[in-house]
């Protein structure tokens, strides 16, 4: 079964990578959670984290760019992305119902994500190995993502 047939919402985001990272953030009902969710990590070795809030999502150290497809599934999608060397799962909650993928800093290119209701999501993000060629043509140094979310069938 083709997974994009029931996608909700499939965008293609290019984000600035500042301090190695970049969020999935609810502002709108908590704004402090990134800085939370940064004390909560605990380690050096993560992918994304995942809390009240949002998420964050660490990048290679040596990358200037995050090219991200971010899709929005009304169920759990069927197929795993392909080719990919990391992997994290979570689950995040929004009590807005409105997320803002973006950089650590803000953006230009910040995107606002209407999620279709407020509540818990479960999320799935890979990092991909192959690089791609930033927007001002760095070719080594822009890293390739895919962000799938879907609401959580209980409250978590």
């Amino acid at each position: 079964m083709d997974d994009t047939t029931h996608e909700i919402d499939n965008r293609q985001v290019h984000l600035p990578i500042e301090f190695s990272m970049f969020v999935l953030i609810d502002l709108l009902a908590h704004p402090e959670a990134q800085l939370r969710l940064l004390d909560d990590v605990g380690h050096d070795d993560w992918l994304a984290h995942c809390g009240v809030g949002g998420a964050l999502f660490h990048a290679d150290g040596s990358n200037l760019e995050a090219h991200i497809t971010l899709e929005l599934h009304p169920a759990p999608p069927h197929n795993p992305p392909t080719g990919t060397a990391h992997t994290a799962t979570g689950t995040f909650r929004s009590d807005s119902g409105q997320v803002l993928l973006a950089a650590t800093t803000g953006s230009p290119d910040d995107t606002t994500i209407h999620l279709p209701h407020p509540g818990h999501y479960h999320l799935h993000t890979s990092r991909h190995p192959d690089t791609t060629t930033t927007r001002t043509g760095d070719e080594s140094r822009c890293e390739q993502w895919t962000i799938r979310i879907w609401p959580a069938t209980t409250d978590v």
